[in-house]
């Protein structure tokens, strides 16, 4: 083929492949415009329902949906009408569609052409070359490519297309945001809020822990009428609604929510919503452990304290040590401690834990600084996110006050009058905070007559515990207090505070006042006068209960059945015996304070002293527990409605009331008249007193002022003596007021003269009269003093000696009658052992023995009188005699019975008991005998040497182990075993001082020896050292005791040592009486008894008269012994 030829052929194909080409792109431009038109239109159609309706997701997709399937299928029909076709079917198309079929022989002879060759088709070439020459080939490719079906669609699509591109303008002019909603058709979008509104807290940060409350504020007049709040939580799916609670006009709160979790919420009114609003929780910072030390100043010796938060003060003293440490929750960028006060910021500095936190890696805070005052704290923390602390963990800082000490004294008490004050016992008092620095006894001397007021202090040693009760005694000698010299005395303390200055406080001012003799007893006769007092209220109350007790014999006797108003009238004798118990309790110890006043002072002689103690073992045996017991049987027998207990219940109260009002009657009048006998001795003393007070203004006192204050001081004692000796008829028993009223008379018409010489020389003192004339009167009053004071001495004695033999008398007496009446009670039985039941004789028998019965009743009253006379008289005496006098009167109903055996029994037993009181009156009788003539008995001076040489080694003995057991407890709290060592020591004490008690009361020594007094002093420490060892007291003044205990015996061993005196004796005491209480005494035993008794040398004899009696006696029991039948009972 030729290059012409080939050229054309070229250029047809190049143009037929470029109208190829421009098919292929009108064929995928139809396949993207047709669908896209229609996927557009769907849009828009959803854009258009959109914009007007708020669409739910459901509708949205579902058009969405609808639009992409029509999108799909229009694409489907697009490619299937336009499938691919090549370069071969495009020119075969253009041909037949042209009417140019030389094209698709050319074209195929132009591929044949190249792959074979030849001349046959190359001339087919040429040819077909000229015919598609003679046509417009691109006007035929051209219009082809616009009659294809790729054209048509591209048409349709544009058609299409216009709806969208014409209507989204539009609908995004007029509703721009439904574009953004129909474009996330997978969303659901609401309709714009009409509402306006502000919610608070909106979206925020709050505390893990803390609570919220969601409120919402609506602006103009619209408002919703249904306002709920949507919350949910991280963990939630759905959100909670709860209802907001309108308050005001426009405001509307939601309940109190409680934060542990991150949550959202929105608020949701008339069915439109609010934003959502986010809450995050996050932990602020704040301590997870707080602690402060307080670590108090050294004076104090306090503990440091820690304290652990939560508290909201913190209490301690000036001077103080704070430390503070804290562990935060979370890392600090900053903390710091505000002292409000103080008006100072505190960084924090880093630290370790400290006592009361637990070991930790975590970061810890601390701050420390000296209390100075009180403060108001906080504190102040940020963290690394700038967040900080709402918890400020405030406190107050409190500071105490070391209040001033206290100092009082606790004995004497405050108002102390004393005769003749040699040393004064203090026991004081003081407290404080935290300790003392100094502790003084203060004192000022105010003389009576003149002389300048003298001030002092005495150091006393400064107590080493807070609380501190001491004691000193305090040695009054170096004051030289006379009568009517006051001095008045304080405690001073001061503490230990040296950071706000020493405080010193003092106790009440007490006053000692120097009595004088006369105010001394002038008071004791106050407080003998309440015992009487006393007595007689106590016979008031005994006397009721004997009616009450009447009243109830007299309701068994008509109302036996009635036992419920017995049992209330006997639960009122009971009550009544309770009381009348606790008064007779009350009397002993008003009475025993009154005897020890009297013995401490030395007021009363020995014997009068004596009478005293004797008087106080008769008070202690009035209260005696058989009535209670007979009033207990009585309310069992009640209970057990048993007549015949009840009789005997009965008889057994009748004779234990008998008994105690005996005994209650005899203590008083022994009381009366061992006042009488007191007074008298005292008033002896009151004029000896003034007697020595008038030599001492004769030779001491020179100023006339001070002359005249104590003459006159002595002149109304006078007076008080003489209004003394006007009541002393009164005091005394009426027996006696005879005697009383003479001595009256007599004493006090004299001591009127006295007072009258007393007038003349104040006035001759006043009036300056001569020296020597003021001197001689007053040497004359002085004599008459004393001359007063042996008269009364004298009086005092003589009625004691005509008592003493007055008593004496009417013992041998009582005692003769008791002889008697032992014999013929004796041949009473004598006969009855004879008789047989039911004889006759037992009337005649029954005759003798009420006799016998009345003549014991008067022995019986005798005796009781005699009791009444002298203390020494046991109370076993008394109730022998109505024992006795019970069975006597039980005979005569045995014999009234005629009951041979138990007549014979009760007349035996009657007459042991007739002999038993004999013996002891008898011994009675010669102990009265004995002490009158100065007799006794007892061990020797050389026996009661060796007794307190013994005793005095076995005080050193306990004095070292009472010393070593002080010294080995330094300070330490007693344990069981040291307590029960105190009670061993204490038993040892106690067997000493029974010994040294035995030997004082032993009859060695006389009455109104010092010795006795001095021991007595000895027992009377030894007692105390008992009470504080059982006590568990160890300290300073028990040991000082001891050493003055064993000092005192052994100035009594020494002084035993000097007398080189013969052996003495001394009478047994009564109360050995009680003792001895044997059944029955035959004839012969009480033959015996009295027979070695008349027969002792060291007992004192009976006159000759009274001994030929008992002889006598003896003869005719043995006459008529020798009558009786061989072998028979005596």
């Amino acid at each position: 083929m030729s290059n012409h030829t080939e050229q054309k052929l070229d250029q047809v194909s190049r143009n037929v492949e470029a109208g190829y080409r421009r098919y292929v792109r009108r064929r995928w431009l139809a396949i993207v415009l047709m669908p896209l038109a229609v996927l557009l239109t769907g849009f828009t159609l959803l854009y258009l329902i959109e914009a007007g309706n708020y669409l739910s997701v459901l509708v949205k997709s579902t058009v969405a949906a609808v639009a992409i399937l029509a999108f799909l299928a229009v694409l489907y029909q697009v490619l299937r009408r336009l499938p691919p076709s090549g370069f071969r079917d495009y020119y075969y198309r253009v041909s037949r569609h042209g009417g140019i079929e030389p094209l698709r022989n050319l074209l195929d002879l132009a591929g044949d052409f190249r792959s074979t060759g030849g001349k046959l088709k190359d001339a087919a070439v040429r040819q077909n070359l000229e015919l598609v020459g003679q046509v417009d080939l691109d006007e035929k490719m051209s219009r082809y490519n616009r009659e294809a079906r790729p054209s048509a669609l591209i048409t349709y699509g544009l058609y299409v297309l216009m709806i969208p591109l014409i209507a989204l303008p539009v609908l995004i002019h007029l509703q721009p945001d439904g574009l953004n909603r129909s474009l996330q058709f997978w969303k659901a979008f609401e309709r714009p809020n009409p509402y306006t509104y502000r919610i608070d807290p909106g979206s925020t940060v709050l505390e893990q822990g803390s609570s919220f409350q969601v409120r919402i504020d609506f602006e103009g007049d619209q408002l919703p009428e249904d306002v709920h709040l949507s919350l949910r939580t991280g963990i939630e799916n759905r959100y909670r609604p709860q209802r907001m609670q309108k308050i005001g006009d426009n405001r509307f709160y939601s309940d109190f929510i409680e934060l542990f979790n991150d949550l959202d919420y929105y608020v949701e009114m008339d069915g439109f919503r609010s934003e959502v609003n986010e809450i995050r929780v996050q932990l602020l910072p704040r301590f997870g452990e707080l602690v402060v030390t307080v670590e108090p100043p050294a004076y104090t010796r306090l503990e440091k304290s820690v304290v652990n938060y939560p508290f909201s003060r913190i209490e301690t003293y000036p001077g103080s040590t704070l430390m503070i440490a804290g562990r935060p929750n979370k890392p600090l960028d900053k903390g710091f401690l505000i002292r409000h006060v103080a008006a100072d910021t505190l960084a924090a500095l880093p630290g370790t834990a400290q006592p009361g936190m637990a070991e930790s890696g975590e970061e810890l805070l601390k701050w420390s600084f000296l209390v100075d005052g009180a403060d108001s704290l906080s504190f102040g923390m940020r963290d690394e996110h700038g967040l900080t602390n709402s918890n400020h963990f405030a406190f107050t800082l409190i500071t105490l006050t070391d209040n001033p000490p206290i100092a009082s004294i606790l004995q004497p008490e405050q108002n102390k009058s004393v005769l003749n004050p040699e040393n004064l016992e203090l026991t004081y008092e003081v407290e404080d905070d935290f300790g003392f620095t100094g502790l003084r006894l203060r004192y000022s001397v105010v003389r009576a007559f003149g002389g300048a007021t003298e001030n002092g202090q005495i150091s006393l040693p400064t107590p080493a515990e807070r609380i501190h009760m001491g004691r000193y005694n305090w040695n009054l000698g170096d004051l030289r207090l006379q009568p009517l010299d006051r001095a008045e005395y304080w405690i001073e303390v001061t503490d230990n505070d040296d950071v706000s200055g020493y405080k010193t406080a003092r106790s009440a001012t007490h006053i000692l006042q120097s009595a004088s003799l006369a105010e001394f007893l002038l008071d004791q006769d106050e407080k003998e006068q309440s015992v009487s007092d006393a007595f007689e209220n106590a016979r008031t109350e005994f006397d009721e209960m004997q009616r009450e007790m009447e009243e109830l014999r007299k309701n068994l006797r008509e109302n036996p059945d009635d036992s419920w108003q017995s049992q209330r009238m006997l639960d009122d004798i009971e009550e009544r015996s309770s009381d009348l118990s606790e008064q007779i309790e009350e009397i002993q110890k008003e009475f025993d304070e009154l005897r020890k006043e009297l013995e401490e002072n030395n007021m009363l002689s020995e014997e009068t002293l004596q009478k005293y103690n004797e008087l106080r073992d008769l008070m202690e045996e009035i209260d005696d527990p058989e009535l209670r017991k007979a009033l207990e049987e009585l309310q069992k027998s009640l209970e057990n409605m048993d007549q015949n207990q009840l009789r005997e219940a009965m008889q057994n109260l009748e004779f234990n009331e008998q008994t105690y009002k005996e005994r209650l009657e005899r203590t008083i009048e022994l009381f009366r008249d061992l006042r009488l006998t007191a007074d008298l001795e005292k008033t002896a003393r009151m004029l000896e007193e003034l007697s020595r007070q008038e030599e001492r203004l004769m030779e001491e006192i020179t100023d006339p002022d001070e002359q005249i204050q104590q003459q006159q001081q002595i002149r109304d004692e006078i007076d008080q003596i003489r209004d003394k000796l006007d009541k002393l008829p009164d005091v005394g028993p009426e027996k006696r007021r005879t005697m009383t009223e003479q001595l009256r008379d007599d004493v006090g018409g004299d001591l009127g003269e006295v007072g009258e010489q007393i007038e003349q020389n104040m006035q001759d003192i006043e009036q300056g009269s001569d020296d020597n004339q003021v001197k001689e009167s007053q040497q004359q009053i002085q004599q008459k003093l004393q001359q007063l004071s042996e008269d009364v001495r004298s009086s005092m004695q003589s009625m004691q000696q005509e008592q003493i033999s007055i008593n004496v008398t009417a013992l041998q007496a009582i005692l003769q009658n008791l002889i008697l009446l032992s014999e013929s009670q004796e041949d009473i039985n004598e006969i009855t052992r004879r008789l047989t039941d039911n004889s006759s004789a037992f009337i005649d028998q029954a005759r003798k023995q009420n006799n016998i019965s009345r003549s014991f009743s008067q022995v019986s009253d005798s005796l009781f009188s005699v009791s009444a006379e002298i203390p020494q008289f046991s109370n076993r005496i008394n109730e022998k005699k109505t024992e006795v006098m019970r069975n006597i009167e039980r005979t005569v109903g045995f014999q009234a019975e005629r009951d041979r055996a138990r007549s014979s029994a009760q007349e035996r037993l009657s007459l042991g008991g007739i002999n038993e009181l004999a013996v002891m009156v008898a011994d009675l009788l010669e102990q009265i005998q004995n002490s009158d003539g100065s007799g006794g008995g007892g061990m020797s001076a050389q026996q009661m040497l060796q007794q307190m040489q013994q005793m005095g080694q076995d005080q050193q003995q306990l004095n070292q182990q009472i010393s070593d057991f002080i010294n080995d407890l330094q300070g330490e709290r007693l344990t069981q075993d040291q307590m029960e060592r105190l009670d061993q020591m204490a038993r040892q004490q106690n067997q000493i001082r029974r010994q040294l008690q035995q030997m004082r009361d032993g009859g060695a020594l006389r009455p109104g020896d010092q010795m006795m007094s001095e021991l007595q002093r000895v027992l009377e420490q030894m007692e105390d050292t008992i009470n504080d060892l059982r006590g568990g007291s160890t300290d300073r003044i028990l040991v000082e005791r001891q050493q003055n205990i064993l000092s005192r015996m052994l100035e009594a061993e020494r002084a035993l040592q000097e007398r080189g005196e013969d052996e003495e004796r001394r009478g047994e005491t009564v109360t050995d009486f009680e003792r001895r209480t044997p059944d029955e005494l035959t004839l012969e035993e009480l033959q015996q008894r009295i027979r070695s008794s008349l027969q002792d040398p060291n007992r004192t004899r009976f006159s000759q008269d009274y001994q030929r009696l008992i002889e006598r006696y003896f003869e005719l029991l043995q006459e008529r012994m020798s009558r009786t039948e061989p072998g028979g009972t005596r």
